[in-house]
C-alpha cells in the first residue's frame, strides 16, 4: 500500500489529506462539512467524542477484508469501534467506477457508528431511525457531486466489503441498544482532470 501524506487535525476529530486527488476530493470536502453540520445538530460539543475518517482501504487480513483507514504519521488503523466515541465515521469506495468524457462516477458509502443514547438522551427508548433521519435529512442535499441513492442497515450489509470485520477480535460492535449501524450508499461524480 503506498503512503500518502496526510495532515490530521489533533485538535478535531477530523482526519483529512493534505491535497487530494481524485474522488479522496470530493469525499474530504463532504466530510468536513458533515462533521461540522452534525455536531451541531447532535450537539456535541467535545471534539474527541467523533473520530471522522475519509476513504478506508481494504486491508487482507487471514480473517478476510478489513477497513483500515490512515491516522498520520506513515500509520494506518483498523476502524474499530471506540467505547469512548458517540460517533465514528468513514467512507466506503466501491472498486468499480464509471467513465464518461472526463468525469468518473464511483459507487462511496458513508459508514457510521452511533451512540444512540448519547446523541439522542432525551427519551429513553432506542432512537436510531431518529438519528438516521438527520443524517438523510443532511444527505438529500446534493454537496461536492454526492447523491444519495440508497441506506442500509445492519452489520453484514454496512460492512458488506470487509469479509474480516466480523471475524476479527477488533469488531466488538454489535447493532444493539445503545449502539447502531448504519450506510448511506451515494454516487459521486469527479472530473479526472481537474485533480
Amino acid at each position: 500500500m503506498t503512503h500518502l501524506t496526510l495532515k490530521i487535525c489533533h485538535l478535531v476529530s477530523v482526519f483529512t489529506k493534505t491535497n487530494p486527488k481524485g474522488v479522496d476530493k470530493p469525499i474530504q470536502a463532504f466530510q468536513q462539512v458533515l462533521y461540522t453540520t452534525m455536531k451541531k445538530i447532535w450537539s456535541i460539543n467535545n471534539d474527541t467524542d467523533w473520530d471522522c475518517y475519509g476513504r478506508a482501504y481494504k486491508n487482507q487480513t487471514s480473517d478476510g477484508l478489513t477497513p483500515e483507514v490512515y491516522k498520520g504519521n506513515g500509520e494506518y488503523k483498523d476502524v474499530y469501534w471506540d467505547d469512548s466515541l458517540k460517533v465514528l465515521s468513514f467512507f466506503n469506495v466501491g472498486e468499480s467506477i464509471k467513465f464518461q468524457n472526463l468525469s468518473a462516477t464511483a459507487p462511496v458509502g458513508l459508514i457510521m457508528m452511533v451512540r444512540v443514547d448519547a446523541l439522542k438522551p432525551s427519551t429513553s427508548q432506542r432512537n436510531d431511525e431518529e438519528i438516521r433521519n438527520d443524517i438523510q435529512k443532511f444527505c438529500r442535499i446534493n454537496r461536492y457531486t454526492f447523491e444519495m441513492i440508497s441506506f442500509e442497515t445492519g452489520i453484514d450489509n454496512v460492512f458488506k466489503e470487509y469479509s474480516g470485520a466480523r471475524k476479527t477480535d477488533g469488531m466488538k460492535f454489535r447493532d444493539l441498544h445503545p449502539w447502531h449501524c448504519f450506510r448511506i450508499n451515494f454516487n459521486v461524480v469527479f472530473n479526472i482532470e481537474n485533480n
